[in-house]
């Protein structure tokens, strides 16, 4: 009895950060375009001087930087934009963390892996959707579902590591352990 309620607290508590995180979502989106270009230019300097700091510093920082520049350009359809490729991080991390507190609630909830991996998806699709459904609301911001694919990329790896950890574990947990 006691197990239990320390079960539904401790998801509660997650349940909690979820929509912690959801609101800054939410928040983030409620901001006009100018006041998100500007946060967005504000981290593009920031990232700009101190990766550029140490990559114009050293050997091997030079070398990186012209194999993230040419890695950024290969696989960003925005090539070297650096703006919109850090947008596109944030969305990603966002959605990332999301999902995995998702699928931790669920876990503590102790619904099944296949069930966790589904309602995490689907109550971050819908989130995605709402959320660019209210961006377009917004003066100054647009809505595109390049980023709710990106949103849901951020999802989908989130969800795939914590299948592949919980297989692990339950494959860990099953193997007989050697008698001494």
């Amino acid at each position: 009895m006691k197990n239990r309620k320390i079960r539904y607290l401790f998801s509660f508590l997650f349940a909690l950060c979820c929509m912690g995180l959801m609101f800054i979502i939410y928040t983030l989106s409620s901001e006009d375009g100018y006041a998100s270009g500007q946060r967005s230019a504000n981290v593009q300097e920031i990232i700009k001087e101190n990766v550029h700091e140490y990559m114009d510093s050293t050997e091997i920082g030079q070398k990186l930087h012209y194999g993230l520049q040419s890695l950024i350009e290969a696989i960003s359809p925005d090539g070297d934009n650096w703006y919109q490729t850090i947008r596109d991080i944030a969305h990603f991390s966002l959605y990332f963390f999301l999902a995995l507190l998702l699928y931790i609630t669920f876990s503590i909830a102790g619904i099944s892996r296949l069930w966790k991996i589904i309602l995490s998806s689907l109550i971050c699709l819908g989130y995605a959707l709402f959320d660019e459904f209210h961006q377009s609301m917004v003066i100054g911001r647009i809505s595109t579902m390049d980023d709710v694919i990106v949103d849901m990329c951020g999802t989908l790896m989130s969800l795939g590591l914590c299948w592949i950890i919980s297989a692990f574990c339950a494959c860990l947990r099953s193997k007989p352990r050697p008698r001494l």
